[in-house]
């Protein structure tokens, strides 16, 4: 019996842009979210490669096919005093599943991190997301529970930041 074919991590490129979204999509159609996709390939250009570049992305290739993605970007822990590494999206094909393609492209972000002198990895998952849970409990990670996630879209953005000063 062959031995299945080795995964190979590699930095995206600007000519990677479009596997990047293909993961993204992916990703949001499993987690019923691709009604929030709105990201082009030009967007992830200027986001990934410009002049003020804040992210970075991962593929994985399994006998030079696309296998799975991993985008992360800068965040900064103020009790630390560091900075520290934001894994927003990890995303697997189903066909690579199994195959060791999710450790690699968590082993690959963690020495990214480690290379920055990272204070931290942080991501979320989704709460009935129970095969990344049991993924991720592999890894040893935390699930911070006393933690809440905010978040404003750019609509209430504009909004608050429009809004009269409170009295």
């Amino acid at each position: 019996m062959d031995d299945p074919p080795a995964v190979e991590i590699r930095i995206a490129t600007p000519d990677d842009l479009d596997i990047l979204l293909a993961g993204v999509r992916a990703l949001a159609e499993y987690e019923l979210l691709s009604h929030q996709v709105t990201a082009t390939e030009e967007d992830y250009r200027r986001e990934f490669f410009g002049a003020h570049a804040v992210a970075e992305g991962w593929i994985a290739w399994v006998a030079e096919e696309p296998a799975g993605i991993a985008i992360t970007y800068r965040n900064f822990s103020t009790f630390a005093g560091r900075a520290g590494v934001h894994l927003e999206d990890l995303y697997v094909w189903p066909e690579f599943r199994d195959r060791g393609v999710g450790f690699s492209l968590v082993r690959r972000v963690a020495a990214r991190a480690e290379e920055l002198g990272a204070s931290k990895l942080v991501w979320q998952v989704l709460d009935w997301n129970a095969p990344a849970i049991a993924f991720y409990e592999q890894l040893g990670a935390n699930f911070p529970s006393q933690w809440r996630e905010c978040a404003l879209t750019a609509q209430q953005i504009t909004r608050l930041s429009d809004s009269p000063d409170a009295s």
